[in-house]
């Protein structure tokens, strides 16, 4: 892309933003929504691809994050009911332990990311089929 496309891109962004007549300020003269307008057209005048990997990336941290305590967490109640007895009377018997088979936790497991990065997905999937400077004139 050349220098000239560059800047009448960059401008057309900057209109969009209302920040046009600010183009030629420095940073530190802008207001702070000002500052954050100039954030969004930087992003918008980069490739959006690598705005959309970063979707990935953050779904998919998410996803192992969230399986992972969500499993630690599964096990860690199942051993704290066992040892609880729910017969009024009658004492807690620790000879009753949970069974966790390796293979179904790790099914769970795979289940629990591949949701979670599905759920981190859709909106960037979706968002990847607006325009945003129609979106940035919606506001």
């Amino acid at each position: 892309m050349s220098s000239t496309d560059r800047s009448r891109r960059s401008l057309k962004i900057l209109q969009a933003l209302g920040i046009a007549d600010k183009a030629k300020h420095k940073p530190s003269n802008l207001s702070g929504g000002e500052q954050q307008r100039v954030a969004i057209a930087r992003s918008l005048i980069n490739d959006p691809t690598i705005i959309l990997a970063l979707f990935l990336v953050e779904a998919v941290l998410i996803g192992i994050l969230g399986a992972t305590v969500g499993s630690l967490a599964g096990i860690g109640a199942g051993y704290g009911l066992s040892s609880i007895s729910f017969t009024p009377g009658v004492r807690s018997s620790s000879s009753i332990t949970p069974v966790f088979l390796p293979v179904d936790m790790i099914k769970v497991w795979l289940l629990s990311v591949a949701l979670s990065i599905g759920a981190g997905l859709f909106p960037a999937w979706k968002a990847s089929k607006l325009s945003p400077m129609v979106e940035l004139r919606r506001e």
